[in-house]
């Protein structure tokens, strides 16, 4: 492998931009409420899920948990060994039908054609009487929120139907890396997914860290020295792959992977990093 070049000849004149921050909301129009929610979420484009801002009437400080799970949740309503929890918060109400963000950061990498379920829970819930569970309610080019049930105290199987959330996904649009497991002498696909087709695509890593390192694209999180794999044009789906034999006697090296994107948008090429991963070769 050589060296990080990323398209020097290039760089120094390149605007850059970062992966692209994006929302979607249902509604903020309540005229119903309890305790939260049960939603689906189904995908059309890779995102990555980040945080969401809630609607509740409660006065006081309230704790609000975010669970989710791959899949419907029909038949997982009370189980909670079915779900993930992505975040515990403690939250102040910005008051009935206005935006209350949550900070937990549950940082969730969902894939086109995915449909994901979401619980919700915590205190003073405002949402608002649905038409059919299970209907979409609203969508973008990349995520649908449908609706789906409101409900008594968690797992408790008290659940009102249908309901609509009263909310806002924030999410993560853009170019994503997709990091196998690493397994020494076998061979490991790792993609970069949701970038624009017929970009140009690098796959760069280091063994020594995860950086920073300032560089002309931001701030990179690798540690030097860094180095590349083969540029590869993405595809009409706008993904590019690299296959990579990991060789034997690795097993405990720590690897750190990180993707560049270039495109061009009609005047000018932009260069995006995508997210960075890494692992442990087994």
């Amino acid at each position: 492998m050589r060296p990080l070049s990323f398209f020097p000849a290039l760089i120094l004149c390149a605007p850059l931009a970062s992966a692209q921050m994006d929302s979607i909301t249902t509604t903020f129009a309540s005229n119903n409420g309890h305790t939260g929610n049960i939603f689906t979420v189904s995908v059309t484009s890779d995102v990555t899920i980040h945080s969401f801002d809630i609607n509740s009437s409660s006065t006081a400080a309230f704790t609000v948990d975010i669970y989710y799970r791959l899949g419907s949740y029909t038949g997982f309503e009370t189980d909670p060994t079915a779900w993930t929890l992505g975040g515990t918060a403690s939250v102040t109400s910005n008051g009935a039908d206005m935006a209350t963000p949550v900070p937990v950061d549950i940082d969730l990498d969902v894939a086109a054609g995915d449909v994901w379920s979401f619980y919700i829970t915590g205190s003073g819930f405002k949402y608002t009487d649905g038409t059919q569970e299970g209907a979409p309610f609203v969508s973008d080019s990349n995520l649908t929120i449908h609706e789906g049930l409101g409900m008594g105290p968690p797992w408790s199987g008290t659940y009102f139907t249908p309901r609509i959330w009263n909310g806002t996904i924030h999410y993560e649009a853009g170019p994503r890396l997709i990091m196998p497991p690493l397994v020494e002498g076998t061979l490991a696909d790792f993609s970069l997914v949701s970038c624009e087709p017929d970009s140009l695509t690098v796959l760069a890593y280091s063994i020594v860290g995860s950086g920073p390192t300032g560089s002309p694209y931001g701030i990179i999180d690798l540690s030097m020295p860094i180095m590349q794999l083969p540029g590869l044009y993405a595809d009409a789906n706008g993904q590019a792959s690299w296959s990579v034999t990991i060789p034997w006697g690795l097993a405990g090296l720590a690897v750190y992977v990180q993707g560049l994107e270039r495109k061009w948008d009609g005047q000018q090429f932009i260069f995006t990093l995508t997210n960075s991963e890494s692992g442990v070769i087994q």
